[in-house]
């Protein structure tokens, strides 16, 4: 069964600088494409899941998160790699 979504789950920061998290992003794009990464935020933002729709079926996704506070934005993590079915 072909799969075009993916479920992603992450933890919030141990430390959020001086104010607390507002909103949380995920970028996703094809990995090893050009492409700037596309971003989603799930229900209200301060969620630490979102399910990717619409992804292409057998390609292979880089995936980041990034949190959002008073200051601004946080660190970009590093990606995380998955592929669709």
């Amino acid at each position: 069964v072909p799969t075009t979504k993916v479920n992603i789950t992450f933890n919030a920061p141990r430390h959020t600088g001086t104010s607390a998290i507002t909103h949380y992003l995920t970028g996703f794009k094809v990995r090893g494409s050009d492409d700037d990464y596309r971003w989603r935020m799930a229900g209200d933002g301060s969620s630490t899941a979102i399910t990717l729709a619409t992804l292409t079926t057998n390609t292979e996704y880089a995936i980041v998160v990034t949190a959002y506070n008073a200051e601004g934005r946080g660190k970009i993590t590093s990606p995380i790699y998955i592929t669709t079915a």
